[in-house]
């Protein structure tokens, strides 16, 4: 995806939940997005992704690639009535200037199935003294997917065996 690139030669790795300390809102505002993501929670959503928020799909492996902005993913939580879990784990946070990308692998439940898994990058920026994204990427795969380590959610039905 990109990101040695986009980090350049100023970035720092640091694993999830070890950060700065003056930097607890990264993964605060990541979790928050994917709650408000399972719970339909639009008020929510709006509190942790920056104005004019943009977002990138790309379904492997035929390569489709879907864009979308802030205001279609509130219109699209406001109409939802399904329930849904993303979870993410391994998260790396990669600091880059002023901002911070935070990359991890997925996997995404839906009407008490698993759905897919793929990878999600979340760019963040300060905004008004605290961090929210601005940019979401994100790997839709709906088969081969790796077990997660998170292990069925409860009240889920198994994954599917892989052949990954």
């Amino acid at each position: 995806l990109g990101l040695a690139t986009l980090a350049g030669c100023l970035s720092q790795v640091v694993p999830a939940g070890t950060g700065r300390a003056d930097d607890p809102g990264i993964m605060a505002a990541v979790d928050s997005v994917l709650v408000a993501l399972g719970t339909a929670d639009t008020a929510l959503m709006r509190r942790h992704l920056a104005p004019g928020a943009t977002f990138e799909a790309r379904e492997e492996p035929r390569g489709r690639v879907f864009t979308y902005t802030d205001a279609d993913v509130y219109t699209g939580l406001a109409r939802e009535t399904v329930p849904q879990l993303e979870r993410i784990w391994n998260a790396r946070i990669q600091r880059d200037g002023q901002g911070v990308v935070v990359t991890a692998p997925y996997d995404f439940w839906r009407e008490g199935r698993f759905s897919h898994c793929g990878t999600d990058v979340f760019r963040l920026a300060t905004v008004e003294g605290r961090w929210m994204v601005r940019r979401i990427d994100y790997t839709v795969q709906r088969d081969r997917c790796p077990a997660s380590p998170l292990g069925t959610p409860p009240g889920m039905r198994p994954q599917p065996a892989s052949d990954a």
